[in-house]
């Protein structure tokens, strides 16, 4: 027993010695350094909101609302060493300071001047501020499940794991309260608000792919998120252009750069996603065997990547065309329900009441227009393509929630 204890106690030092000298020589590390402020923030009424892949969100409602993103931090060099499934909730410094570039412009999208040429789309977060920080005191809601719960239900967390005696560092990003998923929303939308949801998606990712060839691609559910939004229209400014699409009362948020690929100042963004993708190859195969159906998401994650074939550094707008499929897909599948409901209901009262068979009206208009879509997303290698042939067809596909698209008068 004595000697185990020894034996322990030599692992965890050789560990903690090589878990210093790696985190010392990461490059990543030295440009998040860079880039955020290293101090111990204080966050006061943090609720927990939910978990991704990769990091943990918490809402706060004191001294104005903002979300604060916490993204755990491992060296390369120790993710690299370390292949395991278990570990997939922890970013490398290098891949966090990509996604901090990325969100930083997309944030400056809220108002950007480039060589005399005005862009405005609000469909990205403002990012406030970002932190390095080592010792984080959450006083959040006894409610709601602490991330070390989280962690401690579905991976292994390699600094305990291996004894290292070292604080862990985490990246914070605090920025603007996005809202709330569209998919919680989404079977109480009304279908001409699902087609100015889509519409916004298309205009500002539109413009993000003009300003900094700049790509999505992890467009799923969990990633965007609807405001209330009290004006008639939403404003868009594309080179001095200014575009106009109704709101019906929501203003799109698309969140998550963890994927993402962006050109800023020249310099490309971008998360090589080789190996995860070695790995989704492996799952589609057995899922094959087993006979299982494969979700739509995996189909999408599976149509992108043959259009990148593992050249991640490359700029693929055809890729944004492919998620918007899948965010059409979730649309029309609930306008589906919604009809097959409607059809096998048996309160004839209901079914006759003018404002159901209006509502229904209105759904199978949408459906239709949205399949229109998802075929102009086939046809399309990039959404400035979509755009101006929705802005030019003569064959429906800009009715009902109509794109304004004219000259701005100060040009």
């Amino acid at each position: 027993m004595i000697r185990n204890d020894r034996n322990r106690l030599k692992d965890s030092r050789f560990f903690t010695k090589l878990y210093k000298l790696f985190l010392e020589n990461d490059q990543g590390r030295s440009k998040i350094l860079d880039v955020t402020r290293v101090d111990r923030p204080k966050f006061v009424e943090l609720s927990f909101v939910g978990s991704g892949s990769y990091a943990d969100v918490f809402r706060s409602k004191a001294n104005g609302e903002f979300v604060l993103k916490m993204i755990r931090l491992l060296p390369d060099e120790i993710l690299k060493r370390i292949q395991s499934s278990t570990i997939s909730r922890h970013t490398s410094y290098s891949d966090a300071y990509q996604e901090c570039k990325i969100s930083d412009a997309l944030s400056q999208l809220q108002n950007l001047v480039i060589k005399n040429r005005s862009y405005r789309c609000s469909i990205f977060p403002q990012i406030f501020s970002k932190f390095l920080s080592k010792d984080i005191s959450f006083n959040h809601k006894k409610s709601y499940q602490t991330f070390s719960e989280i962690e401690c239900q579905y991976s292994i967390d390699p600094i305990e794991h291996f004894g290292i005696n070292v604080s862990r560092e985490n990246l914070l990003m605090v920025m603007e309260d996005c809202g709330q998923l569209m998919i919680d929303l989404i079977d109480d939308l009304h279908p001409y608000a699902m087609l100015s949801i889509l519409k916004q998606i298309i205009v500002g990712l539109m413009i993000a792919e003009q300003v900094f060839e700049f790509e999505h691609r992890d467009l799923h559910s969990g990633n965007i998120l609807l405001q209330p939004f009290q004006q008639h229209s939403i404003p868009f400014t594309y080179d001095n252009k200014v575009i106009s699409i109704p709101s019906y009362g929501f203003l799109v948020k698309i969140i998550d750069t963890t994927f993402s690929r962006l050109k800023y100042d020249n310099i490309i963004y971008f998360k090589d996603m080789t190996c995860l993708f070695e790995n989704f190859e492996e799952k589609k195969c057995r899922r094959a065997n087993e006979k299982c159906p494969i979700r739509m998401q995996d189909m999408i994650y599976d149509q992108m990547s043959q259009v990148i074939q593992n050249e991640w550094q490359k700029f693929y707008p055809k890729t944004n065309c492919i998620w918007i499929k899948y965010v059409i897909y979730k649309m029309r599948k609930s306008l589906s329900t919604r009809m097959q409901q409607f059809e096998s209901s048996t309160d004839s009262v209901t079914k006759n009441r003018r404002s159901s068979l209006s509502s229904m009206t209105y759904a199978h208009r949408v459906y239709r227009l949205l399949e229109q879509y998802n075929r102009l997303m086939d046809k399309c290698s990039n959404l400035l393509q979509c755009f101006y042939t929705i802005i030019n067809d003569q064959s429906g596909l800009n009715d009902f929630v109509r794109i304004s698209f004219f000259t701005n008068a100060d040009e």
